[in-house]
C-alpha cells in the first residue's frame, strides 16, 4: 500500500494544497476524485449543480407548464431534492407524506409541496443523468463488494490511511467513509495541522494565538473590499506573507468582480484557486464554506459578507421543518437556529486558528454573526467605515495645477490654434458625460474633449464594463426579439465575441444566465402588479438617423444624446415609465431624482415626451438593480404640476454644469475618486 492521501472537500482547497505542497502533490485529492477511484466506469452524464437546476427547470415546465413557480423555485428544489436524497428517503416515502398533510397544515403551501413530489419523483427516476448522490451510492455499492480492493484500478497505490479535511460531511458522505474504512483507515480532520508540514503551525500549537478581532460597517460592498484592501496593504508593508493572508466571502459570486479590480489596481497578487499556481505567494480568494477553513499557517483572514450569509430554505419555517422531521422520525431538515450555531462555531473556530481576524458588513449583519459578535464582546469593536480620498502630499499639491491654470492652458492653446471654445467642447452632449462632469470634471476633460481613453490591457476574465454590456444586451434581445433567456445570452455572446476580442467562457455564460433568470422570476412579480407594460427598449437618440433632445434654459440651447434601456407604456392613461438597468449596487436615491441632482431619468423622459410620445405623461422613472433583484423607485409624477417642477430642477442642474463647462472649469475631484476609475492613471491624483 502507499502512501496517506489528503482529501479536500472542496476543489479550490485541493489546488492551494497541490501548489503549497507541491512534492506531496500525488497524495493530495478532492472528496470526488476518491469517490470516482472506487467506481470503475460511469456510462451516464454527470450533472454540475448549475445543470441540476436546469433540469429541474425543464420537468418543472414539462408536468406544469401553466403553472407561475415561486422566485428561486429550482435552487430550492435542488436542495430539497439532495436533503432527501441524503437522508435517502425515497420519492414514494415523500409524496406519502405530502399526500397526508394536515388541511389546517401548510395551508398556503400545498399546491408547491404537491408540485415538489411529483418533481421529486421524476428527479429520482431520471436514467440518462447522475448526480453527486447517485454517484456516492454508486460508489458505496461498489466498496461494498467483497472483490472491490482487488478490482480497483490502482490497488498497487491503495493508501495506508485516508486523512478527510472538512468541518461538516453530508449523511452520504458518512456512509461511504464509514464503508471505505473497512479497507483502509480513514480519519477526519478539520485542519492539516502537521500532517503535510513538518514543522507545525504556531496558530495550531497548544498555546492559543493572541486574536485581534475587528468589524467594519460599511454602506456598500465595494466599500467592505476597499476595507479589505487597506488592510492588506498594511500587512504587507509589515512583511506578513502573502500566503498566510486570507478572504473568505459569503457569496464570493457577487464581490469576485470588484476584488479582482481592486486587487489588480493595487498589483497585490491573489487567486481564486481555480487551478494550481506556480507558487503560494498570493492571497487566497475563497468562498466561505466549511469545507474551506482548514487552513493552517492563517495570520491575518478577513471575512466579507456578513451581512448575508445564505441558509436553507425548502419554504419551510420551523414549526414546518419540526413537523416533516417528526413524521420522517429523523432530522431532515435543521431548524434555522441550528444553522445560526454552525455558523457562529465556524466563526469560533476561525477566531482560534488565526491571528488576526476582520468582519465586514453593510448595513447590518447577519442574525448569526450578530450574536457572534455580542459573545466575543468586549474583543470586538465595530468601526463605521468612511471612504478615504486619495492622499496627496503638501509637495505635489504645491506642484499640481491649479483649476484656474488648467482652464488659462487650455484657452491659451486653442488660441495659438485659431479656434474657439465651440470647436473643443461637444456639440451634442451624452447624458453621461454631464453626470461624468458633475462627478469628475477633470475626467470630462480628458474623454470629452481630449478624446483620451486609457489602454485596455487585455485580460482573459471579463470587466465590469464587458458584464455590464453583456447583461444589457441579453435583457434587450430578450424583450425586444422575444426570444428565450438561453437564446437571448447565445446571442449577445456571438456578437459580443467579437466585439471584446475575447471568449466568453461557459462558467460566466451560466452564471449570467442564473442572473438574469433570477432579476427576471422578481421583474415578474413586479410586473404583475403594474398596470404598465414593456414597449420599446435601447431607445436612442441623438445619433443618426434619430434626433437630438433639445433644450432651452433662460436665452441659451442645449443638445443631448442618449439611449433608454426600457420605456413601459399605460396606453389607456396615456402615461409611461423610464426604466435604467443598473449593473453596480449603488444608484441615486430619489430625492437626488426629484431635486434634479441626479438628472438622468428625468433627461430620459423629457427625450421620451418631446421626441417620442408627445401627448403622453411621465409617470415614474426607475432604476432596475440587475444583480440585487429590486426596483427603486428614481421618481414619480402624479400630475402635470409636478413634472413641470421636476422639469425646472432639472434644467437648472443641467445648464449650470454646461455654464461651468464653457468657463473650461475642469478641476481634479479627490474626494468623489472610486477603486474602479478607469481614468485613475491618467489623473493628476496618481
Amino acid at each position: 500500500m502507499a502512501q496517506s492521501w489528503i482529501v479536500t472537500c472542496d476543489p479550490h482547497v485541493t489546488f492551494r494544497f497541490q501548489t503549497e505542497y507541491q512534492d506531496a502533490r500525488c497524495a493530495i485529492l478532492s472528496f470526488e476524485h476518491l469517490v470516482y477511484r472506487s467506481i470503475s466506469s460511469l456510462t451516464q452524464e454527470i450533472l454540475t449543480p448549475y445543470d441540476q437546476r436546469l433540469y429541474i427547470q425543464s420537468l418543472r415546465e414539462s408536468y406544469f407548464p401553466k403553472w407561475q413557480a415561486p422566485l428561486e423555485f429550482e435552487a430550492c428544489a435542488k436542495e430539497l431534492f439532495q436533503t432527501l436524497k441524503n437522508k435517502r428517503i425515497s420519492a414514494q416515502a415523500f409524496s406519502k407524506v405530502i399526500q397526508k398533510l394536515p388541511d389546517h397544515f401548510l395551508a398556503s403551501k400545498q399546491e408547491i409541496f404537491l408540485k415538489l413530489a411529483t418533481l421529486y419523483e421524476a428527479y429520482t427516476q431520471k436514467k440518462e443523468y447522475l448526480d453527486e448522490e447517485d454517484i456516492l451510492e454508486r460508489a458505496i455499492e461498489a466498496l461494498k463488494k467483497p472483490s472491490f480492493q482487488a478490482s480497483f484500478p490502482d490497488r498497487d497505490t491503495l493508501p495506508s490511511k485516508v486523512l478527510v479535511l472538512t468541518y461538516r460531511l453530508s449523511d452520504l458522505q458518512k456512509i461511504f467513509l464509514d464503508t471505505l474504512a473497512k479497507t483502509v483507515e480513514v480519519e477526519h480532520l478539520s485542519v492539516t495541522g502537521s500532517v503535510l508540514s513538518p514543522v507545525p503551525s504556531p496558530v495550531l500549537s497548544n498555546e492559543k494565538p493572541t486574536h485581534v478581532l475587528s468589524v467594519f460597517e460599511t454602506k456598500t460592498s465595494e466599500q467592505e473590499v476597499e476595507v479589505i484592501q487597506m488592510h492588506i496593504e498594511k500587512a504587507l508593508q509589515m512583511h506578513v506573507p502573502l500566503s498566510s493572508l486570507f478572504v473568505f466571502c459569503t457569496r464570493l459570486a457577487d464581490y469576485r468582480r470588484e476584488l479582482e479590480s481592486v486587487f489588480k489596481r493595487a498589483d497585490i497578487p491573489f487567486s481564486f484557486w481555480n487551478a494550481s499556481e506556480k507558487n503560494i505567494n498570493r492571497v487566497s480568494l475563497l468562498e466561505w464554506h466549511p469545507h474551506t477553513l482548514v487552513f493552517p499557517h492563517m495570520k491575518k483572514v478577513f471575512l466579507c459578507g456578513a451581512s448575508s450569509l445564505p441558509l436553507e430554505s425548502f419554504f419551510l419555517n420551523d414549526e414546518e421543518r419540526a413537523y416533516f422531521n417528526q413524521v420522517f422520525q429523523m432530522t431532515v431538515f435543521k431548524p434555522q437556529g441550528d444553522h445560526r450555531e454552525e455558523t457562529k462555531s465556524l466563526l469560533h473556530r476561525l477566531a482560534s486558528r488565526c491571528e488576526s481576524l476582520s468582519l465586514t458588513y453593510s448595513h447590518r449583519p447577519q442574525a448569526a454573526f450578530e450574536e457572534f459578535f455580542k459573545e466575543v464582546s468586549p474583543r470586538v469593536s465595530v468601526t463605521v467605515f468612511h471612504p478615504r480620498a486619495p492622499f496627496v502630499s503638501r509637495a505635489k499639491e504645491k506642484e499640481r495645477p491649479s483649476p484656474h491654470s488648467i482652464s488659462l492652458a487650455i484657452s491659451l492653446a486653442l488660441a495659438l490654434a485659431g479656434k474657439n471654445k465651440k470647436d473643443f467642447l461637444p456639440k451634442i452632449y451624452s447624458i453621461r458625460s454631464l453626470t461624468q462632469y458633475q462627478n469628475c470634471p477633470y475626467g470630462f476633460l480628458l474623454k470629452e474633449c481630449f478624446h483620451l481613453h486609457p489602454l485596455q490591457k487585455k485580460v482573459l476574465e471579463l470587466t465590469f464594463q464587458e458584464e455590464g454590456e453583456w447583461i444589457h444586451d441579453s435583457l434587450y434581445r430578450y424583450f425586444s426579439k422575444s426570444l428565450s433567456l438561453e437564446q437571448a445570452v447565445s446571442q449577445s455572446v456571438a456578437i459580443l465575441t467579437d466585439r471584446f476580442q475575447k471568449e466568453l467562457l461557459e462558467p460566466d455564460q451560466e452564471r449570467i444566465t442564473k442572473l438574469l433568470r433570477d432579476f427576471l422570476e422578481a421583474e415578474k412579480v413586479w410586473r404583475a402588479k403594474s398596470r404598465f407594460e414593456p414597449r420599446s427598449f435601447e431607445l436612442a437618440f441623438g445619433t443618426d438617423p434619430q434626433k437630438p433632445l433639445e433644450l432651452s434654459w433662460k436665452g441659451k440651447t442645449l443638445f443631448l444624446r442618449g439611449k433608454i434601456d426600457r420605456v413601459n407604456i399605460d396606453e389607456k392613461a396615456r402615461e409611461f415609465e423610464v426604466v435604467d438597468y443598473k449593473t453596480g449596487s449603488t444608484v441615486p436615491s430619489t430625492k437626488e431624482v426629484m431635486e434634479g441632482k441626479s438628472f438622468q431619468l428625468t433627461l430620459y423622459a423629457m427625450a421620451l415626451e418631446n421626441l417620442f410620445l408627445p401627448g403622453y405623461l411621465p409617470s415614474r422613472g426607475f432604476f432596475y438593480r440587475v444583480k440585487d433583484r429590486d426596483a427603486k423607485k428614481g421618481f414619480q409624477c402624479e400630475t402635470q404640476d409636478q413634472w413641470q417642477d421636476l422639469k425646472e430642477k432639472t434644467l437648472s442642474e443641467v445648464f449650470s454644469l454646461v455654464e461651468k463647462i464653457e468657463t473650461l472649469s475642469f478641476p481634479p475631484t479627490p474626494q468623489h475618486c472610486y477603486a474602479t476609475c478607469e481614468l485613475k492613471n491618467m489623473c493628476e491624483q496618481s
